[in-house]
């Protein structure tokens, strides 16, 4: 009896040193418990600011810039003038037709009620003297030429003297003009006459005072200039880009996602953008526009947003940091995201239960760089931290701490 007492005492001996040696020699791994916390979903992304609208202006007529009003950077509203071109000869042009209209609103005005003595004396009068300033303005004119031709002055002093000839020939062949009509009686068909002339000189004023604004060319909406092109003394052509102004107005954040985040996102979502150049003065904006379509090489999707209000220092085609809230949690279960595995679409971690790593399927609500927040989790669950060490049902030991 004692033999085989003896023998069931060295049996159990065996198996515990058995059990021993298979408890010592299976691998240790770190644990974690979970802990509840707030947590708020983020898609993260990097982008670009855009404008929606960039313009190349320039001018319809020929000319040299007389004054570039604008520098490269420069913030300007719309009607704000950017730069003009020299205008003393489109001035000349307006003022001869604003004259040439004005007479004949005069001549169709008096011809209307019929010459009166005191009137037909004016206007000979007047003519007189329309004609001794023309032979003055001839003379002057004639002396210029000789000048001119002997190299004595500029050209453009020759051709100034030649405006103010045939300008002072005009008033006097009008004036001339009014004093003929003057002296007939009015009939219906000089009336004709007159008003299609009238009609003729008004429509003449209204083009030459839109070639004076032609020279001129002024912002068409608030914007920043992003290149000027011209340089005061320049000449220029019809349709030169002149100033290329981006509208501020109109300023989109461009960034791209993963397309897997398309389920989280959804139009007016608001999210927070961060210039890496100012960190500390981000800016809300608000997603306008998702897609249309994935690019099928990179599996991303383009996301465009419009800012809610836009800082000063915001510039075309700088680079921003975006961050899209897509979910908050006041309460959930989180862990260290190198316990989270996931296969075929679904997430799984890996428990320590009596000395073996038990595969556990879990609901994913979010997941950051360094956690996952789960939605069924108990607080005395003991998580082993790198799954991917682990199998199923492998016998394991907890690292001491």
């Amino acid at each position: 009896m004692g033999k085989y007492k003896w023998l069931l005492l060295l049996g159990g001996a065996v198996l515990i040193l058995i059990g021993w040696g298979l408890f010592s020699s299976a691998p240790k791994v770190d644990t974690v418990t979970p802990k509840k916390q707030a947590v708020v979903d983020l898609i993260v992304a990097s982008g670009t600011v855009r404008s929606a609208r960039q313009s190349a202006l320039g001018l319809e007529i020929y000319g040299q810039i007389r004054e570039v009003r604008v520098r490269e950077g420069d913030v300007v509203q719309a009607g704000q003038i950017l730069l003009d071109v020299d205008a003393r000869q489109a001035r000349e042009r307006l003022d001869q037709a604003r004259w040439a209209a004005v007479t004949a609103r005069r001549e169709w005005q008096r011809l209307q009620g019929g010459p009166q003595k005191e009137e037909i004396r004016r206007a000979r009068s007047e003519v007189d003297k329309a004609a001794a300033a023309r032979l003055m303005a001839e003379q002057d004119l004639q002396r210029m030429q000789r000048l001119y031709q002997e190299q004595l002055i500029p050209k453009a002093d020759l051709e100034r003297s030649q405006a103010l000839f045939d300008q002072a020939k005009a008033v006097e062949e009008g004036l001339r003009s009014n004093l003929e009509l003057m002296l007939r009686q009015p009939i219906a068909e000089d009336l004709k006459i007159l008003e299609a002339r009238l009609k003729e000189k008004e429509a003449a004023l209204k083009v030459a005072e839109t070639e004076l604004k032609k020279t001129v060319l002024t912002a068409p909406f608030p914007g920043l200039v992003l290149k000027r092109q011209v340089e005061p003394g320049q000449s220029i052509v019809p349709g030169t880009p002149l100033i290329t102004l981006a509208d501020l107005e109109q300023v989109e954040v461009v960034v791209e996602t993963d397309e897997n985040n398309l389920s989280k996102i959804r139009r007016d979502q608001e999210a927070v953008v961060i210039p890496p150049a100012f960190k500390d003065r981000p800016f809300r904006a608000r997603l306008v526009r998702i897609g249309p379509e994935v690019d099928p090489t990179r599996g991303v999707i383009a996301l465009r947003f419009r800012p809610l209000s836009l800082p000063e220092y915001i510039r075309p085609d700088m680079t921003v940091d975006v961050n899209i809230e897509t979910g908050r949690y006041s309460s959930v279960w989180t862990i260290p995201v190198t316990a989270l595995l996931e296969e075929k679409g679904k997430a799984f971690i890996y428990v320590l239960q009596n000395g073996r790593a038990v595969r556990r399927e879990v609901r994913l609500l979010t997941k950051g760089p360094e956690w996952a927040a789960l939605a069924d989790l108990e607080a005395t669950a003991q998580v082993i931290l790198k799954g991917t060490e682990v199998q199923d049902g492998q016998r394991v030991r907890p690292r001491r701490r």
